[in-house]
């Protein structure tokens, strides 16, 4: 599975450095972070991805998720504290 981390601070070091030989992490988003491969959600960082998975900022979460959706493209979220805003990710899913 080619996998995209969105969110490459702490918990997507961790979740990159778990990732086993039957995966491939094909890019890393982060805006500050320097080793990411991508600062934006755009059809390169996308490319080849088959899931993204969402450790970024839970006030970027539904703007991430729109965007991630617009490519069309599976996403795992473990953001936290975005959940009052459930509602509108359903939405967001399922247009």
């Amino acid at each position: 599975m080619n996998i995209t981390l969105l969110g490459y601070g702490k918990m997507g070091h961790m979740i990159a450095s778990l990732i086993t030989k039957d995966h491939n992490i094909v890019s890393t988003i982060d805006l500050t972070a320097p080793d990411a491969t991508h600062k934006l959600i755009n059809a390169s960082a996308l490319k080849d991805t088959d899931v993204v998975i969402d450790f970024s900022h839970p006030e970027g979460f539904l703007d991430n998720l729109r965007q991630i959706a617009s490519f069309g493209k599976n996403v795992v979220v473990g953001t936290t504290g975005w959940y009052d805003h459930l509602e509108n990710a359903r939405e967001i899913v399922t247009a």
